[in-house]
Parts: C-alpha cells; structure tokens; sequence
C-alpha cells in the first residue's frame, strides 16, 4: 500500500511540474523573458521498516495467609517505519541541447505525429515556418508566412491551406506515401569497375548498396524513404462540399491545393536552397515553436481588430493556435490543466465550456500536449551529469 500510495504522488509531482515548467516558459515568452529548463532526472525511494515485540513474565507470592501465587504478564509491540526520496534535477543548458532547441525539427516528427492521427492543420501552424509554393502556371516561388504581425494577407492565405488539408485529411484523402531514393555516399565518385562479393558484403553490414547510374557506372550509397504527403483520391468530395463557404469559395486556394496536393510534397526541414519547384514547408525550432505558442494570441486579436482578416480565414482556424491569457468573466471555462501567474499576468491551460465533444472543444489542451511531446526531443544524457544535484 505504501509502495502504491508513492507511486500515485511522484507520478502526480511529477505530471504537475513538468506542466508548470512548460506553462512558465510559455508565460516567459509571451513577456519576451528567456527560457529555462530543468530536467527531472532519477527519482529513488529507500524505504525502512522496523518492528520489535517485548514480552515478560512475572510469578509472586503475596503476603497473605493463603499463599496463592499471583501471575502477571506484560509485554509491548513496536512497529515504524520511514521513507528517504531523492530527487535529482538537472539544469538544461549543455551545448547539445542548445543545438537541439535552435535547430528546426526533422521532417519526420512531422510525418511520425500525423501517422498518429494529430490533426494535419495543428501541425502545419504550430510547427512550419513558411510554405514556399510555386503555384501552379507560375515561375517564381510564393511565401506564405505563418506569422499574423508580418503580413496578415499572406498568413490568411496560410490559415486556409492548413484549413483545406485538415478537410482533405477528415474525409480521408490525405496520404502520407514514401518513395524509396538513392543516394550516393560521395557525390561524383563512380567506378566502372563492378564490385566483388567482399565489397557487397561489406556494405551490406553498413546498410549501404551499390548501384548503377545512367552511365553504367558503380555508385556506392544507400537507400532513403522519402515520404510525401499525397492525394490519395482526386479530393472531388472535399472540393465540392467546401465550394459551399464564402471563404473557400474567393481566391483560388482550394484548387491550387488540390493540384499540388495531387502531385504530393515534402516537408524539409532544413534551410538550405532547394534548386527544383517542389512545394517546401520550412520548419521551426522547437525554440522557435514555443515562442510562436505563446505570442501568437497577443499578434492575431491584434490582426483582427486593425484588418478584416477575420473574411477570409476558415471558421476553424479563426483562434490562435494557443490561448494562454483569457479575459475575467468573459465566457464559461473548464477546470485548467494548470495555471499559474507571472509578472502580474494569469496564464492557464483550458478550453472554454462548450458542452460538445469535437476539436474545438480541447483546442488548447490538445495543443499543450503536443508541446509536452515535442519538449521529449530536446532531451539530457544524464550520464554526462556525474554530480547532480539531489534534494532530498
């Protein structure tokens, strides 16, 4: 019972902290403070028991004329026990994890979360940059940018095509395909002489093949999946029940979507200069992704009240992507996930009441825990740690 009773008070300390931990360095970032980060490393327990039984017998004889003896017994029973947690905390702050929080996220987190059903249009606004696009019948490349204070035009455009292939991926159009590529371990390194056994042995045991070019000519390399995101049907359906919406119906949005979307496209999550016209979603940082978070609200009230964004950006994406702040009074909210205050500012995880059980009615909440499974790639190697700090 008392193993078990531990149990459920790490585990609740623990869910509890690292909550607060997330939440106070968005409520930092909301106030353009920095971020800081505390690992929760190896959580011990040494428990203690200890128990003793004393007893005692004792056989008089009173003085008195019937000389009947007189027995009597005593004894005493002693139990305790005690519990010696230790906790150790590690700061974040190596060159290592520096690297991790300032350079964008691999492409396949993206892939990884979509797999598992995460909503397509809650990735793509809280995790790219940019779209870079060269739109059909166009030869210079086109930027959306994800950011309402830059250019509030263009990040409706953004809004609408996250919105589009959030409805394209509900009906079940959406697909994430992988094609297999080629490539070579040293570019412009080829033989034309074949390789011998020994060779194709060797690069078998380092997961790398050889292979022929267009010249005949022996590459060594190895084989990389390359996934897309893809219509799995003509997307028709989707198209048709959306021409029904104002906002879907102005510009030419929905059927340049479809038509890149029917060729399929790539997220790249690097920043280097692609030479081909394929569609690219430059991705963030997980830094950058946690500013973006927690600043959003204040840039998008301020991109509806002084603009009319608001015609032209689907019902559904027309929230920022994390409320953080919300107005005493205002509207009925659940009971927040945590909450806390900062600079003389309130800051809580919620949704408000709705009664209903769809997207919008765990917005919030869904978007704090996908920020709670990124932050596990920004990870510490606590064996680097030879002296942590324990608190006991």
């Amino acid at each position: 019972m008392r193993y078990e009773s531990d149990y459920k008070g790490f585990n609740a300390a623990y869910a509890d902290s690292s909550n607060r931990q997330m939440l106070l360095n968005l409520a930092r970032l909301d106030q353009h403070d920095p971020t800081y980060f505390l690992q929760f490393g190896q959580i011990s327990v040494q428990y203690n028991f200890s128990g003793s039984i004393n007893g005692g017998v004792n056989n008089t004889v009173p003085q008195s004329t019937l000389h009947v003896p007189v027995l009597t017994e005593t004894g005493t029973l002693a139990a305790g026990g005690s519990t010696t947690p230790s906790f150790t905390f590690i700061p974040v702050s190596d060159d290592k994890v520096a690297q991790e929080l300032l350079q964008p996220v691999p492409a396949n987190v993206v892939y990884t979360l979509f797999q598992q059903g995460w909503p397509v249009d809650q990735l793509l606004r809280l995790m790219v940059e940019r779209f870079e696009i060269q739109l059909p019948g166009q030869t210079q490349v086109t930027t959306y940018s994800n950011n309402p204070a830059r250019d509030s035009r263009s990040y409706a455009t953004f809004l609408k095509i996250c919105a589009i292939a959030r409805e394209f991926q509900r009906d079940g159009d959406l697909k994430l395909v992988a094609d297999q590529k080629f490539v070579p371990l040293a570019n412009g390194w080829t033989s034309e002489t074949a390789p011998a056994a020994k060779d194709l042995l060797d690069a078998q045991d380092k997961h790398l093949i050889y292979q022929k070019d267009a010249d005949g000519k022996w590459e060594l390399g190895s084989t990389e999946l390359m996934p897309r995101f893809i219509l799995g049907q003509d997307g028709s359906t989707t198209v048709k029940r959306l021409r029904g919406t104002a906002v879907y119906e102005e510009g030419s949005s929905l059927e340049n979507m479809r038509a890149l979307l029917a060729q399929g496209f790539s997220v790249e999550g690097d920043f280097t200069d692609k030479q081909d016209s394929s569609p690219r979603l430059v991705l963030r940082s997980f830094l950058s992704i946690l500013a973006a978070a927690a600043q959003e609200q204040t840039a998008f009230a301020a991109a509806l009240e002084h603009t009319q964004l608001i015609q032209h950006i689907p019902k559904s994406e027309c929230r920022p992507i994390l409320q953080l702040r919300w107005p005493v009074g205002s509207t009925p909210l659940m009971d927040p996930l945590i909450a806390l205050d900062y600079h003389g500012q309130s800051y809580q995880i919620t949704d408000p009441v709705s009664g209903k059980i769809d997207e919008a009615a765990s917005w919030n909440r869904d978007v704090f825990r996908l920020l709670t499974q990124l932050a596990s790639q920004v990870s510490v190697d606590i064996s680097k740690f030879p002296l942590p700090t324990i608190i006991q």
